[in-house]
């Protein structure tokens, strides 16, 4: 998944074809400080994502370059910045579930998160994870 939260507004075309590059990957040290690096290998991938979502991945990539520039994080932390893995979680299990796909574990609201446990998040578990879509696409 580190490949995907270091994915920049510059690294998404759509003409001639709609394509992305994976150019960096999250790196988080012992004290847990994240920094972008070259990804596995040291060598740039690209594929393709699928028409079905062009126009949508379109809107947040204009949004993203608007508001940072062409460097700018495509999936930040909700304060800016590298998001961490526990912050993406929830998104993609909000995600999966909307496009109907099966969950491992099923979406709900936990309670007892945060600042004296008077919180909630949106817990559940998806089939696939954002790796597993390389695979598919690769197919």
């Amino acid at each position: 998944m580190g490949w995907l939260t270091a994915l920049q507004a510059d690294d998404i075309e759509f003409t001639p074809a709609r394509v992305v590059h994976v150019r960096r990957a999250v790196e988080r040290g012992p004290s847990g400080a994240a920094a972008l690096k070259p990804p596995k290998n040291g060598k740039v991938r690209t594929t393709i994502f699928p028409r079905s979502l062009a126009n949508e991945m379109r809107v947040h990539v204009d949004d993203a370059r608007a508001a940072g520039g062409p460097q700018a994080l495509l999936f930040p932390a909700a304060r800016g910045g590298i998001a961490r893995r526990s912050e993406f979680q929830p998104i993609w299990a909000r995600a999966a579930d909307a496009a109907g796909w099966p969950m491992k574990r099923p979406l709900r609201r936990s309670a007892g998160y945060g600042e004296k446990g008077k919180g909630w998040r949106w817990t559940g578990a998806a089939r696939w994870q954002p790796h597993d879509l390389r695979h598919v696409a690769a197919c």
